[in-house]
């Protein structure tokens, strides 16, 4: 079989699609061409980021002109976004056309032959066909060691350059101590060019030669947009390299090798504010679909260890399935074929064979089935994994559910740690509640709200929050209405007798939601809400049995044994249940047991005697686990928070911060970062006397802001607050909170109340309006930390990451040049988001902000608490770091493990 294209005679690569397509009919495929998945391609997942839609749009005048042939704003876009401006930077017609030239300049310019050119292998094939077109002598190796290890004086074979690829293509692999090991290796022989290809740097976590603050002049850097930003048809490479070299560089290149959109794009990419968050959401899928992906593969195929978005396999078995010929990795490819996917032949590939295939990482969606062709051929291939490649093939997910006997009986806590232990164990795996009413949300990579109990889940699981993880979202705002979410947007309010008349709906969209999931993942974990027992609304609870009986779920139903009587409330809940939820209930599951275990085992053997449906678990009491609450109430009655407590608490050299209890807050997971302060107690704050010897209040996000304003009239707290603030209280607000600090609240549209303008406290020189759109983003913001109030351990200037979920939009109420500068006597914007609009404002004592989690910054805690420790004359803490997320699911995840019938549940599934 050829390996060279007779229309270009060059080597053939991957992403031919019509070409792949018509090999896939003769193969016997019958789908749809927009369904073909083309994993021979090793393109962004994620797709092109937002800008190139808004330059598209916009570039149309520029194409009627010729494009800077100096490329001149480029070249100075590119070294700012890279930090160096003492090398060059030179663009061409994707990273390919630069391969090709670079190898004609080092030829041409430098004289290099007779010599050698030393290539790791496998290795792009341009770098060898570049490389033999200009007479080099090639001496390739399979070992890092070679390159890395490389001594130019004790060489004999006359090595000139060396090339490599980092992450490698086609395996993905980086050399042990990137970039580092090159920058020594370079040093050491300057007289050898090192060509190193970073075209795919992006999909990888690790550090690039760019990163750091030299590059020598015998290291030529070769990057990409094409792959990390999805635009094959633009194709944009370039080059970075010294200043002399590009010279001659660009002599090798033809005239206008960019057209005027590529051009444009290239800038809006190197300025864009949020390009470094599109990368790091690209990142961190990549990592997790690949972490998923050869878990399940492994036991199959022999993968390899890849840092990119691909990588290469080959099957452990020869040959294939009944009905296939030819060696495993032809068969392998056909195979796929047949059923519309297209992998990379590497057969061409220098240090490969037809028995290697590459495969792009694609969408979740897509990788499933990729994932379920891959091991349904192995099954063939194999009597040893029989059953588990069938099982993976299935269209619907296994589902197991989590149901309560009351609130906060530790559902959603349960499932977290469930989704991590299935995923720990190689199950691909995915949470789901088809209606959550909370007021603490979150919001996924595209900018879609979901409950952040769900989006917790997905972090157990290793994926992105996704808004069919909870379709529908109700959040109260007081006198017996709610905001409805659905599907991730605003769909309206409803008081609760209109939701019930909507409700056909929203079960129609939570099904769906369901079922797409579930034919992307392998098993889904459901979790109810409340308790299932509710007679009264039973018929119209879609969210627990209902769920479990669309889902076929296996249900296993958790007391809280704190709250003491949970065998009755078990034996209770299951005199409700009809014979076909009965059939569904698989165990009972014990939680936040205190005490000796051996004292209560009696209770199982007599609890047998009313029921055969067993207790599968028993979960200790914790308080050393710090997982965000889907109650956002549950922080302030914590350990580290009082009432009368607290009080003594302030006579004991310790900061004491209080936490408005409004009727509506919000987010209360704001706060639970302050755990790691042992100096700092959390007093809840419903009272005027509450306010006395605080040394901070904080005004938690709401999602009435009027309504609750009023609330603080009522109880006496709005002059007393005032007066505290200005006797020096140091005031911090966020989101609702932050919109009461202002003079005015206006809600002309009835948005959030039926208050059309509502006074504020008055502490900020601000006013906020209610629109109808909302503000939904998480990202990365700037904090300006005045300098007045600078000390130890704070920083003038603070990156930090946070999420906004707002209807208001809030201005100066009087924007004079006089109103806004940087001290500490009148009102500045001291947080900024990407774009520089301001996010938050600070006067005097008294600060507020949109951003949710600001307090989960570590240095912007530690400043903040710092300034209050000085104005009270504390000592100065170090940086203490908050509970990581993912090491307390872990830790969650292993205590549930340790006490819960896992095995039995994994049985009950079938995926033992």
């Amino acid at each position: 079989m050829s390996h060279i294209s007779f229309e270009t005679g060059h080597a053939s690569h991957g992403g031919n699609r019509d070409s792949l397509i018509r090999a896939a009919r003769a193969a016997g495929w019958t789908g749809d061409d927009e369904s073909f998945i083309d994993a021979s391609v090793n393109l962004n997942p994620l797709g092109p980021p937002v800008c190139l839609k808004e330059v598209l749009l916009s570039s149309y005048d520029s194409i009627l002109m010729y494009p800077d042939p100096s490329y001149g704003d480029l070249v100075e876009k590119a070294a700012h976004f890279h930090h160096n401006v003492s090398v060059d930077y030179v663009f061409g017609n994707g990273a390919d056309e630069l391969i090709f030239a670079l190898a004609r300049m080092l030829v041409k310019s430098w004289e290099i032959t007779p010599g050698c050119a030393l290539v790791h292998i496998p290795c792009y094939t341009s770098y060898i066909e570049a490389l033999k077109a200009v007479g080099l002598n090639i001496i390739t190796t399979y070992r890092y060691e070679d390159l890395l290890q490389f001594n130019q004086e004790k060489d004999s074979r006359k090595i000139r350059c060396i090339w490599l690829g980092a992450p490698n293509n086609p395996d993905g692999e980086l050399p042990e101590g990137y970039p580092d090991s090159i920058l020594s290796g370079a040093e050491r022989n300057p007289g050898v060019f090192y060509i190193v290809d970073e075209a795919f740097i992006d999909f990888s976590n690790g550090d690039s030669l760019l990163q750091r603050p030299y590059l020598p002049a015998n290291i030529i850097v070769i990057r990409s947009l094409t792959k990390i930003f999805t635009v094959p048809g633009l194709r944009i490479g370039y080059a970075v390299l010294s200043k002399q070299l590009g010279t001659l560089l660009r002599k090798e290149l033809p005239n206008w090798p960019l057209n005027v959109i590529a051009e444009i794009f290239a800038q809006r990419i190197f300025t864009d504010p949020k390009i470094p968050d599109f990368i790091t959401a690209t990142q961190q899928l990549i990592k997790a679909e690949q972490e998923r992906v050869l878990t399940l593969l492994t036991p199959f195929y022999e993968c390899s260890l890849s840092r990119a978005n691909f990588f290469i396999i080959r099957s452990r078995f020869k040959g294939g399935p009944a009905g296939t010929t030819g060696e495993a990795g032809v068969a392998l490819r056909y195979y796929a074929l047949s059923r519309g996917i297209a992998l990379r032949d590497c057969s061409a590939i220098p240090g490969l064979g037809e028995e290697w295939s590459r495969i792009g990482l694609r969408r979740p969606e897509e990788n499933n089935t990729i994932l379920r062709t891959l091991l349904a051929f192995a099954e063939g291939a194999s009597s040893q994994n029989e059953g588990f490649a069938l099982h993976l093939s299935k269209k619907r997910a296994r589902a197991l559910m989590i149901q309560g006997c009351s609130s906060s009986a530790g559902k959603s806590i349960l499932v977290s740690a469930l989704c991590r232990i299935m995923r720990n164990r190689g199950i691909d795996v995915a949470p789901y509640k088809a209606q959550n009413m909370s007021n603490n949300s979150a919001i996924s990579h595209d900018g879609l709200e979901l409950g952040r109990a769900q989006a917790v889940q997905a972090l157990a699981c290793g994926l992105l929050p996704d808004v069919r993880m909870n379709p529908v979202l109700i959040k109260p705002e007081g006198e017996s209405t709610s905001q409805i979410i659905l599907n991730g947007k605003p769909w309206g309010r409803r008081t609760a007798r209109d939701y019930y008349a909507d409700k056909r709906d929203l079960v129609r969209a939570a099904q769906v939601a369901y079922d797409s999931l579930a034919r992307e993942h392998e098993l889904i974990i459901l979790e109810g809400a409340g308790s299932p027992a509710e007679i009264n609304l039973k018929d119209g609870d879609f969210v627990n049995m209902q769920a479990a009986l669309h889902a076929e779920a296996d249900v296993y139903l958790v007391g809280d044994i704190d709250r003491g009587g949970v065998f009755a409330a078990f034996l209770g809940h299951l005199a409700t249940f009809d014979a076909e939820e009965r059939r569904l209930l698989k165990g009972f599951i014990i939680n936040k047991f205190r005490g000796d275990l051996n004292l209560l085992k009696p209770a199982y053997e007599l609890f047998k005697g009313y029921t055969n449906i067993p207790i599968v678990g028993c979960i200790p009491y914790y308080n050393d686990i710090f997982i965000p609450e889907e109650d956002e109430h549950r922080l302030l009655n914590s350990a580290v928070t009082g009432s009368a407590v607290g009080k003594v608490d302030m006579a004991l050299n310790k900061l004491a911060i209080g936490i408005l209890q409004l009727p509506h807050g919000s987010n209360f997971t704001d706060f639970e970062a302050f755990v790691v302060e042992s100096d700092v107690t959390l007093i809840p704050v419903q009272n005027a006397i509450d306010l006395e010897g605080l040394d901070a209040l904080i005004i938690p996000g709401t999602k009435t802001t009027i309504e609750d304003l009023l609330w603080l009239e009522k109880r006496g707290l709005v002059d007393k607050l005032v007066q505290q603030a200005s006797e020096g209280l140091f005031v911090f607000g966020i989101c609702g909170g932050y919109q009461m600090l202002g003079m005015w609240i206006r809600d002309p549209e009835h948005i959030e109340s039926r208050w059309s303008v509502k006074p504020g406290l008055g502490l900020l020189p601000l006013e906020t309006e209610f629109v109808d759109k909302k503000t939904l983003y998480h990202g990365t913001y700037t904090v300006y930390w005045p300098s007045s109030y600078n000390v130890e351990g704070s920083y003038d200037i603070l990156s930090i990451r946070g999420y906004e979920i707002h209807h208001g939009q809030t201005r100066i109420l009087a924007a004079r040049d006089g109103d806004v500068c940087f001290d500490d006597t009148t009102l500045f914007p001291f947080m900024k988001n990407s774009a520089g609009e301001a996010l938050g404002y600070w006067k005097d004592s008294v600060m507020g902000t949109y951003l949710h989690g600001v307090f989960d910054n570590d240095h912007f805690r530690t400043a903040f608490l710092n300034m209050l420790r000085k104005r009270k004359k504390l000592a100065l803490q170090e940086i203490r770091q908050a509970p990581q997320i993912d090491r307390e699911l872990q830790k969650l995840a292993d205590l549930v493990e340790a006490n819960c019938d896992i095995k039995k549940m994994l049985k009950n599934l079938g995926l033992t």
